[in-house]
């Protein structure tokens, strides 16, 4: 006989942080968790739990509540205590209604798989809408570097050997960045013929810079 989940067994919904982290340890599915904890009623809160378990004792028959208060009497107080909560939580009074519905360990395996399908297509759309946000904030951020550097060519070509002239590997990167820059400026405007040649000069000129010259490569800033 397939085995059923019985929600009432745990109240997935309210799971503490030490349950979570020994769900983590045993490594349970957070899927199935989830699934399970949607057909999971609430923990009752402890006025509730008090508020029903004083009727339940209202409701109790005299001859019960005289032994347990010779108990009391005798010096087991304890031991009364105990009986009370354990025929209170018997009778059903002290945890949640179960959930109808209640399903099988298969079913609630397809329901996961499911909801794990559901939920990594919203978590791609939200990392495509991210990602499209990322690119458009990059785009505009050098565009608008770009405007910025269509007034100062001759000084940013000036400011490129300036930091080539240090032979400095964190200067050959800003240099490198720099040109790449003033490639697309190029590029954007048609003036692409205008940008290669004063290029290929100052590849010419610090050719034995070995470094300088991977990175320019890598830059696809050409030969």
């Amino acid at each position: 006989m397939m085995r059923r989940w019985n929600p009432r067994s745990r109240q997935l919904g309210d799971l503490s942080a030490p349950l979570h982290a020994v769900a983590d340890f045993l490594r349970i599915d957070a899927d199935l968790l989830a699934v399970a904890a949607q057909a999971s009623p609430p923990l009752p809160t402890g006025a509730d739990r008090g508020k029903e378990m004083s009727r339940w004792i209202e409701e109790r028959p005299a001859k019960e509540k005289n032994r347990l208060l010779e108990l009391v009497a005798d010096g087991e107080a304890v031991r009364a205590r105990a009986r009370m909560l354990q025929a209170f939580q018997e009778s059903g009074r002290g945890a949640p209604a179960v959930a109808e519905g209640s399903r099988t360990v298969r079913e609630l395996w397809a329901a996961a798989g499911e909801y794990r399908a559901r939920r990594e297509r919203e978590e791609a759309v939200r990392e495509a809408d991210r990602e499209r946000l990322r690119r458009e904030e990059e785009s505009a951020a050098r565009a608008a570097r770009l405007d910025v550097l269509a007034g100062r060519r001759d000084q940013a070509w000036q400011e490129v050997e300036d930091r080539i002239a240090t032979t400095r590997p964190d200067e050959y990167d800003r240099a490198v960045a720099l040109l790449a820059d003033l490639c697309a400026l190029a590029e954007r405007e048609g003036e692409q013929v205008a940008f290669d040649r004063p290029l290929r000069e100052l590849r010419e000129r610090h050719r034995r810079k070995s470094g300088l010259q991977r990175r320019m490569d890598k830059a696809g800033l050409g030969r």
